[in-house]
């Protein structure tokens, strides 16, 4: 599973980049209260690796990968 997030906020044309800090477990990430239907089994992830891009529309743009 690919875990996204989206971190900018939209103001009329622009857009800029929300700075808070988001925490998350690196074992047993329990993803079942985000979902709605049937219960389809297990929810519960490990993380495994992590990209981050860094970078502006305009500057150098540079992505990491753990």
């Amino acid at each position: 599973m690919i875990y996204h997030t989206f971190r900018f906020v939209y103001h009329d044309l622009s857009s800029n980049k929300v700075d808070a800090e988001v925490e998350y477990p690196l074992q047993d990430l329990n993803l079942s209260q985000y979902t709605s239907g049937p219960d389809s089994g297990s929810l519960t992830y490990d993380l495994y690796s992590i990209v981050c891009h860094f970078g502006g529309k305009n500057k150098t743009k540079r992505i990491f990968m753990f």
